[in-house]
């Protein structure tokens, strides 16, 4: 391990093994870490800023072994980037709950570790002499979705307390220049529109002066998985809803009976809303099962609600959450828990396509989703997870467990190797008329309650004024009114109308 402590981008002290090599002081904080990775090229890379050199968690970086393929940091205090990044970005990564490891590329000088194999596996256009927070931040954002694993991690320090740090702050220049060489030119000019709309602030000519920057181009390969094998015989449940699909879920009980890691449970919740009516699923009990079927069978629908019944009946050591109308190949279950044991995941989603789609991933990434019909969870870390009853016959419940789930400081994984088929059974959706309450309203909410909900929970102030804006800049020419003030308008009307009726859901549901 090599601890590298700077101040204002300079290095000051560089310690191997806790013996202080004076070569590099003085010498630029990106340009040093590049070249101390080359000399030393298997060796975890520990950076700090002198401020909180004595506040190093240094148990944590000798216990710890799991750094392969990863990037973490951490700042107590406000982030390198600022929050108009949300007029920008619109995922779950930028919102870091501090108080967890979570999933972001929102990287920090401040103090951080990485093995030398990352800086030496990336291949960047950005010059060594880039203050390194940008530095790390650029790539990040972009070798994120490529496989590299980042995290915000307070268990780097011993401390939370925010100090005055000598780390850099970004200036308006330079978040521009960081839009332009990260993202799609057209958000340089939508960025400034939106600064310009909910915040009075004039910046086209940065948006101008980025323009003609070059793009910055991050290549990452990460590390080839190594397998755990599944020698510690864990157990799993798996959790169905199902409702009006006998046959469907019978095939999907077929392929779990297959699997070379069997179920030890398979806990299914029936719904029919008819008073009068009795179960479908007479061949539970009918054939010869090699996992116990836990079966309840209830008058009231909603997928929601069936989730929050089968969770309180889970008892073995991870919860598989399927759909009833997925087919799943036999090793399955087995490669998910072993991907989940190599890297220490706690929730891994699985690929899910339907005939004919094509994976485009090629490899596992952090995900900024979750998906309830294909994913793998360890149980205890849904203990006191439940499913929002206010998204009920909505959208967005899948997105707002994951949230959950990462809010504990799990993150959430996604596993392109394994994959399953999508059958889309045709009585699928909801399968029966949903009378919503805001059905009669006269100025229709849009976007849908539900859909607002989440927004209000889990989005940045800057990202729900940037989801609004393009809201209605994409709706605009779909209606008859050909008016742009008129269209806004009503627009600006169906805006209130669903968040009035989202804020009653979050009042009755938390």
């Amino acid at each position: 391990m090599i601890i590298i402590t700077h101040h204002k981008d300079r290095v000051v002290q560089i310690e191997n093994n806790s013996v202080s090599v004076s070569g590099d002081k003085g010498l630029h904080l990106t340009a040093s870490i590049i070249k101390l990775a080359k000399e030393y090229p298997d060796t975890l890379l520990v950076w700090v800023a002198k401020e909180y050199r004595d506040f190093l968690n240094l148990d944590y970086f000798r216990n710890n072994k799991n750094f392969k393929n990863t990037l973490q940091s951490f700042n107590p205090g406000d982030n390198y980037m600022p929050n108009d990044i949300g007029y920008v970005e619109e995922t779950l990564f930028i919102n870091v709950n501090k108080e967890v490891k979570y999933a972001t590329w929102l990287m920090s000088a401040t103090v951080g570790c990485a093995m030398s194999f990352i800086f030496n596996s990336i291949k960047s256009t950005i010059s060594r002499n880039t203050p390194f927070d940008y530095y790390l931040n650029s790539i990040a954002k972009q070798a994120m979705p490529q496989g590299l694993l980042c995290y915000s991690n307070p268990a780097l320090l011993i401390t939370s307390e925010t100090l005055s740090t000598s780390t850099n702050s970004l200036t308006i220049k330079q978040f521009f220049d960081f839009i332009k060489g990260n993202y799609k030119k057209r958000w340089l000019f939508l960025l400034a529109f939106q600064q310009l709309i909910f915040e009075k602030r004039f910046t086209f000519h940065y948006a101008f002066l980025a323009f003609f920057k070059k793009k910055d181009t991050v290549i990452f390969k990460p590390l080839l998985e190594e397998l755990a094998q599944n020698k510690s015989k864990e157990t799993i449940d798996v959790l169905i809803p199902t409702m009006g699909r006998s046959d469907y879920l019978y095939n999907v009980l077929i392929d779990l009976k297959n699997q070379y890691l069997v179920p030890k449970n398979i806990i299914i919740v029936e719904q029919n809303a008819a008073p009068e009516s009795v179960t479908q699923l007479n061949y539970i009990y009918d054939e010869k099962w090699p996992f116990e079927i836990k079966h309840t069978f209830i008058h009231q629908t909603g997928a929601c609600n069936a989730r929050n019944i089968a969770l309180e009946q889970v008892t073995s050591d991870w919860v598989f959450f399927a759909d009833d109308d997925i087919r799943i190949p036999e090793n399955s279950l087995e490669n998910a828990v072993m991907i989940a044991n190599s890297n220490n995941f706690s929730a891994v989603t699985l690929s899910c396509l339907q005939k004919g789609e094509r994976e485009k991933i090629g490899r596992i990434i952090q995900w900024s989703g979750f998906g309830s019909n294909t994913s793998l969870v360890r149980s205890e870390k849904i203990k006191n997870l439940r499913f929002n009853m206010g998204f009920e016959f909505g959208y967005g419940e899948d997105g707002d467990f994951g949230m959950q789930l990462r809010n504990q400081g799990a993150d959430v994984l996604y596993a392109p190797s394994i994959q399953l088929l999508h059958l889309k059974a045709p009585i699928g959706g909801f399968r029966q008329k949903v009378n919503y309450e805001w059905s009669e309203e006269k100025n229709y909410p849009k976007p849908s309650p539900t859909v607002m909900l989440y927004k209000l929970k889990h989005l940045s102030a800057t990202q729900l004024n940037s989801y609004k804006f393009l809201l209605f800049v994409k709706n605009y020419g779909l209606f008859k009114m050909k008016n742009p003030f008129t269209y806004f308008g009503q627009m600006n009307k169906s805006w209130k109308t669903s968040l009035v009726w989202a804020q009653k859901l979050a009042q009755r549901h938390g």
